[in-house]
């Protein structure tokens, strides 16, 4: 638990809301809440884990852990190297992408 812990203080702060509860997805922009967690394989809509910023899930280095939503984690892709992300709006009308579609749209 310690680990979602320490990605949750690595998350950005909303300057007017309490720090405890809520936070801001890095990805989307969009509030966290704290009591939203889910570290299952399935997470819920609007539920939060951990991103390893570097893409390596066995680095558990605390600057290399952070809280984002679920879902925006899973939304994420790799190419060449750089860890890309398709946000919200984009997302939506680009929800049957694969990998090659997804490379194409960032060319």
């Amino acid at each position: 638990m310690e680990k979602f812990n320490i990605a949750w203080e690595n998350a950005i702060k909303f300057n007017n809301v309490d720090g405890a509860k809520s936070r801001m997805c890095y990805i989307c922009d969009d509030q966290i809440k704290f009591n939203k967690l889910d570290s299952s394989e399935k997470p819920k809509a609007n539920s939060w884990n951990i991103d390893w910023v570097d893409g390596n899930i066995n680095n558990n280095n605390n600057s290399n852990i952070v809280a984002t939503h679920a879902e925006c984690n899973k939304n994420k892709v790799n190419i060449n190297g750089f860890w890309l992300y398709i946000n919200k709006k984009n997302y939506e009308d680009r929800i049957s992408w694969n990998d090659q579609e997804k490379a194409a749209y960032f060319l």
